[in-house]
């Protein structure tokens, strides 16, 4: 049995037993509205990114039953899961339009960092 040897908030350890343990992952879609221009073209669009909270951090852990601890490593980041493309309408000068494609993201999810 691993037991943190030090759990107050705050700590990697306390960010682990709550992420790891108890699943209190937060990675989702943020909405924001973005200005999309090209040459004289434009329009305002709403699109997505994937933010929050994941496993992530490093903590020493006390072995009982052996007498020995260990560190434990976790890399997660809050990446796109699912995603699909949009197209927006720009309205160009002289009434003329425009069209740009752009991904969506619709889901996210906490999956390894790159490079680990």
């Amino acid at each position: 049995i691993f037991r943190t040897v030090n759990s107050e908030v705050c700590t990697p350890q306390f960010y682990i037993f709550n992420v790891l343990v108890l699943g209190k992952e937060s990675c989702k879609p943020k909405t924001s509205n973005k200005t999309i221009q090209i040459e004289d073209c434009s329009a305002v669009v709403t699109v997505t990114e994937c933010e929050g909270q994941c496993q992530s951090g490093s903590s020493f852990f006390l072995n009982i039953n052996s007498n020995s601890g260990s560190m434990m490593t976790i890399c997660k980041c809050c990446q796109p899961k699912t995603e699909e493309k949009r197209i927006a309408t720009l309205v160009c000068s002289g009434s003329n339009t425009r069209q740009f494609e752009y991904t969506y993201v619709t889901g996210c999810n906490c999956e390894d960092c790159p490079g680990k």
